[in-house]
């Protein structure tokens, strides 16, 4: 099968390669997967937008940042789209250029992955009152991001590796690694942290399998997509186009993980109405610079739904003696 040639306006351009769906088609599922959870962002932040209007500042600044980094990085690689699938399109020289498409994917994905991972080490620091793992966990974010960030700068100095099948560098596996790491630590110390707060009251520990389904679900998605990517990138080295399905949506899977763990609140505090008599609780985030400094600022659950962020001790009457306590922390 002989190769396309194509004349371009300074002629001759090269020959399109019979086997140029094989590094297309990913970029295009990437693509298409990016723009459908980012609807499913837009949703989410709208949910928190009407059920948590007096979220602490700072969570709300999250939320927000996110969304715009996340926005961003769609924008540019719509842009990207354009210029490889339409405007370029036969073009080899062009889909050859990387344009803006690293700070898109590698960039960009690695700065959220970045700020949700160091989230769920700050509330695994509320948990637990320990710097070791919260501190563990936030420098294998940290060597994500850097590895990311290497990743994109080469891709761009380079030109896009699909396009020459060229070996990735190590950068590219120890962003996926670190990644991994990350989310598999952070799982497994929230689940085992929570695990440990069940008691005798069957409802109260109801609610905490339901925040523990929760954490599994949302790290292990984007561990799983993380996966995928170092595998690829170690398992087919030559074939290195096929991770750019997970580079291309594990931002917005770090996205959304981060938005339903705050708009699940809504559904714990419902749940939580029904399963216990007295419980106190407090927002977490009341200060950017005291965390949880006042657990023991107490307010009736339901009264103000928008701050319900730390379920603290749930309190019960034994023996018809409504001071004695059984301390139950419940990670919302």
């Amino acid at each position: 099968m002989s190769y396309l040639n194509v004349t371009g306006p300074d002629g001759p351009l090269p020959p399109i390669p019979p086997n140029i769906a094989s590094f297309t088609t990913p970029t295009l599922i990437g693509f298409e997967l990016n723009w459908g959870l980012l609807g499913i962002t837009v949703v989410q932040i709208y949910m928190y937008h009407l059920l948590f209007p007096k979220d602490p500042l700072f969570i709300k600044t999250l939320v927000y940042v996110l969304g715009a980094i996340d926005f961003v990085a769609s924008i540019l690689m719509m842009v990207g789209t354009y210029r490889w699938f339409g405007a370029g399109f036969g073009n080899m020289l062009v889909l050859s250029r990387p344009d803006l498409g690293p700070l898109a994917c590698p960039i960009l994905d690695g700065i959220l992955a970045l700020i949700v991972q160091l989230f769920y080490a700050y509330r695994i620091f509320i948990l637990r009152r320990s710097y070791i793992l919260p501190t563990i966990i936030s420098l294998s974010a940290l060597v994500s991001a850097g590895a990311a960030l290497a990743v994109g700068i080469q891709e761009y100095l380079n030109g896009s590796e699909s396009a020459f099948h060229s070996r990735p560098s190590v950068s590219t596996p120890l962003w996926y690694a670190s990644s991994v790491l990350s989310d598999v630590l952070i799982a497994i110390v929230m689940v085992y942290t929570l695990m440990k707060s069940k008691n005798n009251i069957t409802k109260t520990n109801r609610t905490i399998s339901r925040i523990v389904h929760l954490t599994i679900a949302s790290n292990l998605l984007t561990a799983a997509v993380a996966l995928f990517g170092l595998i690829s990138v170690v398992g087919f080295p030559h074939r290195i186009e096929l991770k750019t399905v997970s580079s291309t949506v594990i931002g917005k899977l770090y996205v959304n993980s981060f938005l339903a763990y705050l708009n699940n609140r809504m559904i714990l505090r419902e749940h939580s109405q029904t399963s216990l008599s007295h419980i106190s609780f407090s927002s977490t985030f009341q200060d950017e610079m005291r965390f949880a400094s006042r657990a023991e600022e107490n307010s009736p659950l339901g009264s103000r739904p928008d701050d319900v962020f730390h379920l603290g001790s749930a309190k019960k009457h034994i023996h018809g003696n409504p001071s004695t306590t059984d301390s139950v922390t419940i990670e919302a």
